[in-house]
């Protein structure tokens, strides 16, 4: 577990360390499916598209902080859990991630009275999900469910989809927050569980901004 934790802690903390970056890391310029403001009008792809580089960069700020939290238990294996910096790292991790998930959440709600645009949709119907996976050595699995919602343009129910996942990793950093808070160490499984979720749902992000910005030809 050791070395393959090391790798990933490096991957997130330098993504984490870019915060120009956040715009392409996940999530983003789905946006593009909806139909642009018309002068005089509310900009609310434009909202959207900040919105969901807010809620990407705290996402990736609490992924960093859970990162943390994952260093410590992986310590604890030659010498006593820190639940002081555990506490703080988990603290941090729910907090960011709360303000990820009100992001998203607006983002969402503009979007639900908004219609697609014929002209992207046909373009993601037609694009070819699995070969851009086998040229970019991507991860089937992953691509075949972001395939699922953008084949019909459903840019909604990935974000409702987005939101349920981090509904569950809150879920878990609430329950393993309550047993620190009486100093108990969780167990090995509940820090796999929010690590496999975040990985997850960052992932299916990145393929689905991937797969758009090919799609659609954003440079």
């Amino acid at each position: 577990m050791s070395r393959n934790f090391i790798v990933l802690f490096l991957i997130v903390i330098f993504i984490s360390s870019f915060s120009n970056l956040f715009g392409v890391v996940g999530l983003n310029d789905l946006e593009e499916v909806f139909p642009p403001s018309a002068p005089g009008e509310s900009t609310s792809d434009n909202d959207i598209r900040s919105m969901m580089i807010d809620g990407a960069s705290f996402f990736l700020e609490s992924y960093a902080a859970t990162n943390l939290l994952l260093k410590e238990f992986e310590l604890a294996e030659k010498g006593a859990f820190n639940f002081e910096a555990s506490n703080t790292n988990i603290s941090n991790a729910i907090s960011k991630l709360e303000q990820a998930r009100k992001k998203y959440d607006d983002a969402l709600n503009i979007a639900q009275s908004l219609n697609y645009l014929e002209s992207k949709a046909n373009q993601l119907k037609s694009f070819n999900y699995m070969k851009f996976a086998a040229d970019n050595e991507l991860i089937f699995g992953v691509m075949e469910q972001v395939e699922q919602y953008l084949i019909v343009s459903d840019v909604k129910g990935i974000y409702r989809k987005n939101l349920k996942t981090i509904d569950l990793i809150l879920t878990n950093l609430y329950s393993m927050k309550e047993k620190m808070d009486i100093g108990v160490k969780p167990d090995v499984k509940s820090f796999w569980t929010i690590l496999r979720l975040y990985s997850y749902n960052l992932l299916f992000g990145n393929y689905a901004t991937s797969v758009v910005r090919e799609a659609f030809k954003i440079n």
